[in-house]
This record gives structure tokens, C-alpha cells and sequence, in this order.
């Protein structure tokens, strides 16, 4: 995909963003801080290889919505991961500089990647959290906008989401 200099400065902004913002959960009744690229020790009770998607349904493609609109979104991921076998926490995408408003969302145990981008997608979501137990953090970016840019360390594109 070609991208214009102001499309690429927009993502590259957006994917540092992406990159910085603090997500939280609470997984077993204690706190648990994710970082990209960094292994996350407190997801060991997860199970070592078991995989996990961290996924917020608000403000579908980085456009804010409305609160209300927000939490209708989070009922029906809640709603859709229903009859999931696997434990779901809640969580929460903080960014450190405050220019963006906190978006809820779940962090879901034994999750595959597949799973975790498909519903990602279905919410218009650019990107989710993934991992397996206590490994690092990946930020896994979906949709072909991401095409052709230069990625750090454990950020990767998928051009479907589900794929």
C-alpha cells in the first residue's frame, strides 16, 4: 500500500501511541500492568502457554464515540464472549499523556489469535494486545492501513483481522 508522508506521520503517531499506552487489568483480584514488549509475570496464573488477547471495544478505528455508545459496545463484547470457556477480566487502555480518553475493554484467557482478531475486527478495532501466559506482550496491529510501515519489536500487522 502507498501511503502519503502525512499518511505514514498519522500512523507512526498513532502507532506510537499504541505503543506507550498503559493497559491494565485485574486478573484474579490483583492489579496487572501490560507493556509492549515486556513479559508480564503476573500472567503466569494464566498458565505458560496459554494464549490470551487483551481487546477494548470503544472508539472503533481510533474515532471517539459517545460514553453511552462506548458501553453499549462493551455489553455486547461481554455479550459475545458469553459462552467463552476461558476467564475474562477486565481491563483498561490508559494513555500516559492524557490526550485520549480511558477505553474499557477485557483481557480473556485462552484466547487464540485467530478468535482475538476476528472479534477485534468486529468492533473496528486497529490493534489488541496478545501473549501467551508470561512471555511478552505483543501489539498486534490488524487492517491493510498498516501496510509497508517498519515495525518495532513485538508489534505485528495482520492484513485481516482473523488471519
Amino acid at each position: 500500500m502507498n501511503h502519503s508522508p502525512a499518511d505514514i506521520s498519522a500512523l507512526a503517531g498513532l502507532l506510537a501511541a499504541y505503543v506507550n499506552t498503559r493497559y491494565q487489568a485485574v486478573v484474579h483480584g490483583a492489579p496487572v500492568v501490560l507493556s509492549v514488549g515486556q513479559p508480564c509475570e503476573r500472567l503466569k496464573a494464566l498458565g505458560r502457554e496459554t494464549p490470551w488477547a487483551l481487546i477494548t471495544p470503544f472508539n472503533p478505528g481510533s474515532k471517539k464515540l459517545s460514553d453511552e455508545q462506548n458501553e453499549g459496545r462493551l455489553r455486547t463484547l461481554h455479550q459475545n464472549l458469553a459462552s467463552h470457556r476461558g476467564e475474562v477480566f477486565p481491563a483498561v487502555s490508559i494513555d500516559p499523556q492524557g490526550h485520549w480518553p480511558d477505553e474499557k475493554g477485557v483481557l480473556v484467557a485462552a484466547l487464540d489469535r485467530e478468535h482475538a482478531c476476528r472479534l477485534a475486527g468486529f468492533f473496528g478495532q486497529h490493534a489488541l494486545l496478545a501473549g501467551y501466559g508470561a512471555g511478552p506482550v505483543e501489539l498486534v496491529l490488524l487492517g491493510p492501513e498498516w501496510a509497508g510501515l517498519e515495525y518495532p519489536d513485538h508489534v505485528v500487522w495482520l492484513e485481516q483481522p482473523g488471519s
